[in-house]
């Protein structure tokens, strides 16, 4: 609910956040010099310090969250998800992975695995991983 009053009374954050949002609903059908670009529109990649970590972990929070409504709309439960301003966008995510996969089976395990990586990444910032180097990762990993 408090970011849901931040979204209503600050325009650049919400603006922010659908951006970040955006980059890694669109990932999955770039090309890695692409995703490199866009990762850099939201996060640059030479930045340090306890503020680069907290965007950093910001940015991680919301993909887990997109990923999560992947998992739900491939499950066919497109009422339970976070981001429903996303979902056309999420849908032709979703139709982009299944081409590429064969059995709904794997495109579940896919998904969880990209779950996976993202906590993962959490973890490392946690570890005192440089922020750029865990972005960086996901960007080459996914």
């Amino acid at each position: 609910p408090l970011r849901a009053l931040k979204f209503l009374n600050e325009a650049e954050f919400y603006a922010n956040y659908l951006a970040q949002a955006r980059v890694f609903v669109t990932w999955f059908r770039q090309s890695l010099n692409a995703r490199w670009s866009a990762l850099n529109t939201i996060y640059p990649l030479r930045s340090s310090g306890r503020e680069a970590v907290a965007q950093a972990g910001e940015i991680l929070e919301i993909w887990q969250g997109l990923t999560r409504d992947l998992i739900m709309l491939n499950l066919g439960a497109p009422d339970l998800i976070q981001h429903a301003v996303l979902q056309p966008e999420l849908a032709a995510t979703l139709a982009a992975l299944a081409q590429t996969l064969t059995d709904q089976e794997d495109l579940n395990a896919y998904l969880a695995d990209i779950l996976n990586k993202l906590q993962r990444a959490s973890v490392y910032l946690q570890a005192n991983v440089a922020p750029t180097y865990v972005l960086e990762n996901i960007l080459i990993n996914l």
